[in-house]
């Protein structure tokens, strides 16, 4: 089989690639930036003739940048941003595409790909990253060639494959907070025609927070993985892979910093009274528990790649099992237990993708296909909230469930006396007086959804004049989830308003979606491309919602019309790379979760985000290289419901002003044969919003990240040692923040004091400076 054909193979999700991160392409003997050949839209090809524009990253740049999670992502790629609330709960946005729903079958506005098998729910996104061969992060709508439609884009993650020659290494890693890692990996042929792979991964360490109530460290490490590959060439034309893989996960959960204003509606002796000890370290917290977050997940995939004479045919069968159990943990970073939940997940799901590559001769080629999907994943919350008869979290739970509140004292944050009179009432199958409802409610949501879909999809290319080509590719899809649910529990004004009830439904949707775009090759070193795409979100159901009337019916589908234009270019003999890309992409029908005083899901109005893409490299030495990355992003929406509380104009999640990244990357060969390399790369991300929202308690920015790194390979390839620093300014950058003011502040303060500003935030904070060494060897 030639080379062509085991390129694609390994990269199969690629749609197109623009210009490598950090560090840049390899380079020439000259000095030149050498050509990097790709297997873009599935056959090989230049980076450069390519018309879309993704990041991508190397063995080496994996490797020496340390990527193995993926929020390490966000912190390296213009324009990409990460939220997460806990380890169940992630959510990333590139342009403008997002999502905060986290129910049970709801998808991401950017799906995750791994040797093509689709992981997609909030909860997906917790995994260890090893034994990557590149990845490759898509950016915009993606509904012609892949899997599932996303709007934001797709991030596709490649592993090794097995090889024929025998390779054995094993690195070790040490660095502070007590971080020990050990990876490995093992492969060569078996028989003639039978190759295998085995590769593992384990790490451990020290928590980054501290937790003074309970008096441990939180926010810590324990992981491992493990993955193995079997390569069967069963004749000349015909190559059968079957890979299986296993990772575990055990630690405490996230750990959440409580801030409040200078002069709060509370007491400093309440909050003392409370447990709180207030303090300016972002890394010391007050929670009332370190929770804990546990996992278990099963991989398996059967790849069939048959090569006729005018093309290959691939199919692609995928299975995975994921298991997590969730401690309940504090999401406001109190003492006692405020408010809390926990919401693991089991998760199944089949995927079966037949795709036709194909080798014609002449102008015309094209990539056509069928998919199918099924999944089936249950979430089960879990909840503790308390409100103190004297907070403002009392009065919504008065106003809620006490017929005798006045509408008066609500507007003054006051509980009307006939509601603390100890009068009861029926909540589901229980009765609760007035009085116990300010006191420690437990609740309790089950979520079932499944989902079934069918997808056609094919994408030609025609070139109709010499350098002159037109694309075109269309997507049908039919998805259908259904749901079961169940409440139960004490009532709460928050989530839980009618326990003991049950809902059941079920939704269906069909969707065509589109790509069209043209490129021409004005010289050999220039050329200007131009394409027009259609995406969708499918629906979803988010039952947990303080309007009960909501829960019962499904968030509908989102989608997006996007339009990208641009060139890449290379100059000065080849030793300077410069790619711009203009984008502008309209969400509609946005599927949004919003929390204020309650929750609220919904689908409605538009957005608008706009931006340009700049990825420059140039050849400063034959060894030194020089790269810079920026991206602009300017957002705002229109039509979103008023309940929502969203000003007019807000830009959609993850939407961030100005990025940039700038990098210097240093590779040699010394005269005694050994090789040493270094680099150091800078980041800048203006404040932007985590979540669909104005408020600052939900805000992020990078001001200066640092990391670099810098390695000796010895003579005759076998030992390697590197040392490396991630975040070297120690920034305290929030990756998820909120604001549960009315939990604390007093009712009869703020009434007295209308013009307080209620100001708290809980935000959840990314790695601080971590360093260490990594020593490698390799057996052969």
């Amino acid at each position: 089989m030639n080379t062509v054909k085991r390129k694609w193979m390994l990269g199969p999700m690629v749609t197109a690639l623009t210009a490598s991160l950090l560090p840049v392409p390899a380079q020439a003997q000259d000095g030149a930036l050498e050509e990097v050949v790709v297997t873009a839209q599935r056959r090989e090809e230049n980076l450069q003739d390519v018309p879309i524009s993704v990041n991508a990253f190397s063995t080496d740049q994996i490797e020496r940048h340390r990527i193995q999670a993926f929020g390490d992502l966000a912190l390296r790629i213009p324009g990409f941003s990460v939220s997460t609330l806990n380890k169940s709960r992630l959510n990333p946005s590139l342009r403008g595409g997002s999502s905060s729903l986290a129910a049970a079958g709801a998808e991401g506005a950017v799906g995750l790909y791994i040797d093509d098998m689709y992981f997609g729910s909030v909860g997906d996104f917790e995994v260890d990253l090893f034994d990557v061969e590149r990845i490759e992060v898509l950016r915009g709508p993606q509904g012609t060639l892949f899997g599932r439609n996303t709007t934001g884009g797709s991030i596709n993650v490649v592993t090794r494959r097995p090889g024929k020659e025998p390779e054995a290494k094993v690195e070790a890693s040490y660095g502070n907070y007590n971080f020990l890692q050990v990876r490995g990996l093992i492969t060569g042929a078996i028989t003639d025609t039978l190759s295998g792979l085995l590769a593992f991964s384990n790490s451990d360490r020290d928590g980054f927070s501290y937790n003074r109530t309970t008096g441990n460290d939180i926010d810590n490490l324990n992981r491992g993985s493990v993955r193995g590959k079997l390569l069967w060439e069963a004749a000349d034309d015909l190559e059968i892979t079957f890979a299986a893989g296993f990772s575990r996960i055990d630690e405490t959960d996230a750990a959440r910093d409580s801030i409040f204003p200078d002069s709060p509606p509370i007491t400093h002796s309440e909050m003392v009274a409370m447990g709180f000890e207030p303090d300016d370290e972002e890394r010391v917290t007050n929670q009332f528990t370190d929770g804990r977050y546990v996992s278990e997940q099963f991989t398996g995939s059967l790849r069939v790649l048959k090569e006729f004479d005018k093309g290959d045919l691939l199919s692609i069968s995928s299975y995975r099992h994921l298991d997590t159990e969730q401690a309940k943990n504090s999401i406001t970073g109190a003492p006692v237990e405020v408010f809390a939940i926990a919401e693991p997940r089991v998760l199944d799901m089949f995927s079966q993708e037949l795709r036709f590559t194909s080798d014609f001769d002449g102008p015309f080629n094209f990539v056509g296909g069928l998919y199918f999907y099924w999944a089936d994943e249950t979430r089960d919350i879990s909840g503790t909230s308390f409100w103190d008869v004297n907070t403002i979290g009392a009065v919504f739970q008065a106003a809620t469930f006490c017929p005798e509140q006045r509408p008066e004292d609500f507007a003054n944050f006051v509980i009307t006396p006939a509601c603390l009179g100890g009068g009861t009432f029926r909540a589901g199958n229980r009765t609760r007086t007035y009085e116990s409802l300010y006191q420690r409610n437990r609740w309790h949501v089950e979520e079932n959804v499944e989902t079934t879909s069918y997808a056609v999809f094919a994408e030609a290319k025609y070139e109709v004049i010499p350098d002159v080509t037109l694309t075109a590719g269309g997507r049908w899809t039919y998805d259908d989830k259904s749901m079961r649910g169940r409440f139960y529990g004490d009532p709460d004004f928050f989530w839980v308003q009618i326990p003991g009830r049950e809902i059941e439904d079920d939704e269906n949707w069909d969707e065509f979606t589109w790509r069209f775009g043209a490129d021409w090759h004005v010289t050999d070193s220039i050329m200007l491309y131009g394409t027009a795409s259609r995406g969708f979100r499918s629906g979803a159901y988010e039952i947990t919602q303080t309007d009960p009337s909501l829960s019962d019916r499904p968030v509908g589908p989102e989608f997006v019309t996007s339009y990208e234009g641009g060139f890449k270019s290379r100059l000065f003999g080849d030793r300077v790379q410069l790619n711009v890309t203009y984008f502008d992409a309209t969400y509609e029908d946005l599927q949004f979760f919003v929390t204020t005083v309650g929750t609220l899901s919904t689908n409605a109005g538009e957005a608008t985000v706009r931006g340009v893409e700049v990825d420059f490299v140039a050849a400063l030495t034959d060894d030194l290289t020089l790269s810079f990355q920026y991206s602009h992003q300017d957002g705002d929406s229109s039509g979103i419901p008023v309940e929502a509380e969203i000003p007019e104009g807000t830009p959609p999640a993850g939407t961030v002003p100005n990025t940039y990244i700038v990098a210097l990357n240093y590779d040699t060969t010394l005269p005694n044969g050994a090789g040493l390399y270094a680099g150091i790369d800078f980041m800048h991300k203006d404040r932007y919003g985590l979540e669909f929202n104005d408020t600052p308690q939900f805000k992020s920015e990078v001001d200066a990240l640092v990391n670099g790194h810098i390695g000796y390979v010895f003579p005759g390839g076998k030992w390697e040692i590197s040392a490396w620093v991630k975040n070297l300014t120690d920034e305290d950058i929030v990756i998820y923040g909120q604001d549960f003011w009315f939990a604390f502040y007093d009712a009869n303060a703020l009434a007295a004091n209308p013009d307080i500003t209620v100001i708290a935030s809980q935000p959840r904070y990314a790695p601080p400076r971590t360093y260490g060494v990594t020593l490698k060897y390799s057996f052969f």
